[in-house]
């Protein structure tokens, strides 16, 4: 929390306090919240909704009581906005829904109702997860459906909150308010990229499978990883402590295996995106972690297995209906933003 503090609080103030914001203030405020939030605000975040770091021990009173509810408000209601994040709002999406229906067709951000080969499909998904982050309308229509009142009333209380920290803003410093509602919204696209992360290999036939509508990652010899790491078990125990959900050991392995899981070693977002886009599933099934040969499932693994599997499971729920003309743009949109747009080198040739 010191380290978000130190990166974004003096950017923010450079932005919000003059009455005129600078280029330069306003990049560099735009850069640090793509870089904290895809690093360390969005660890800090994550594992605060599921684990309460500042929760204060039962019992406790005074100032040891005081000390970390002041720090859960601060993190929740000052340093959350000025990195651009609705206060309540990623917790009542992640656990109340995300957790709950595990990426399935009603989840809002739900990846198997798109076809994750197409770069139309990826547009659309973006910007749909754009507008959730922009003015919650579908989380709280789920909300409101599933009659789930308790989770409604925090997140109005932390979209009400929001629009008032932006209105003060604007009224100092429209440009600032601007700023950061824009940021805010054009996050659907980071958003997206992290669905297709740990939901893109999501399987259409049986999307309410948490063992295959999501991966496990593997860090770089298996050895150590990072929060969230054994995402399929993240899934199982969304409240275990994220120190115990790091590395995916060869065990952890061929249990996801032998129910149909998969397990990745750490694969760049972009390198994915170009190899869905380019239908180039070898790419992606050489970062399969083999199970074990003791595995029932170590037979299912082999390269051309593999490549018919990841295409199966990039398929939508309902495939839309394009016409050659549509299939052909939607492809070289595709080759278009994965030379020019997209970061990272180009995809290697077909051997």
């Amino acid at each position: 929390m010191i380290g978000g503090s130190v990166l974004i609080v003096p950017l923010a103030a450079a932005v919000i306090l003059p009455r005129h914001v600078s280029w330069f203030a306003g990049l560099s405020y735009v850069a640090m919240v793509a870089v904290g939030s895809s690093l360390v605000h969005e660890t800090l975040d994550h594992t605060d909704i599921h684990n309460h770091l500042f929760r204060p021990r039962e019992g406790s009173s005074g100032w040891r009581r005081f000390v970390p509810r002041a720090m859960n408000r601060y993190l929740r209601l000052a340093l959350n906005p000025l990195f651009c994040r609705m206060p309540a709002y990623y917790r009542v999406q992640h656990i109340y829904i995300h957790h709950v229906e595990n990426n399935g067709p009603d989840d809002v951000q739900s990846t198997v109702k798109h076809d994750r080969k197409s770069f139309f499909d990826f547009c659309i998904f973006a910007l749909t997860c754009g507008v959730s982050f922009a003015f919650a309308l579908d989380v709280i229509a789920y909300l409101r459906r599933k009659g789930k009142k308790r989770p409604l009333r925090q997140l109005l209380a932390g979209a009400s909150y929001w629009m008032l920290f932006l209105v003060v803003v604007a009224i100092h410093n429209p440009v600032a308010a601007l700023l950061i509602f824009g940021v805010r919204f054009f996050f659907g696209t980071a958003i997206a990229v992290n669905a297709y992360a740990w939901h893109g290999l999501a399987d259409p036939g049986d999307p309410g499978n948490v063992f295959l509508n999501s991966v496990n990652v593997r860090a770089a010899g298996g050895a150590s990883g990072f929060p969230g790491a054994l995402h399929l078990r993240h899934h199982q125990r969304m409240g275990e402590h994220w120190s115990m959900q790091c590395a995916a050991s060869a065990e952890e392995v061929d249990t996801a295996a032998a129910r149909g899981a998969l397990t990745l070693n750490v694969m760049s977002p972009s390198l994915l995106l170009k190899a869905l886009w380019a239908e180039r599933f070898e790419l992606i099934a050489h970062a399969v972690v083999k199970p074990g040969q003791d595995t029932s499932a170590s037979a299912q693994y082999d390269a051309n297995t593999l490549c018919a599997l990841i295409r199966e499971r990039t398929n939508p729920i309902v495939t839309p209906r394009r016409s050659r003309m549509g299939r052909r743009m939607d492809a070289a949109c595709g080759r278009i933003f994965s030379r020019y747009i997209v970061s990272g080198p180009p995809l290697p040739p077909m051997t």
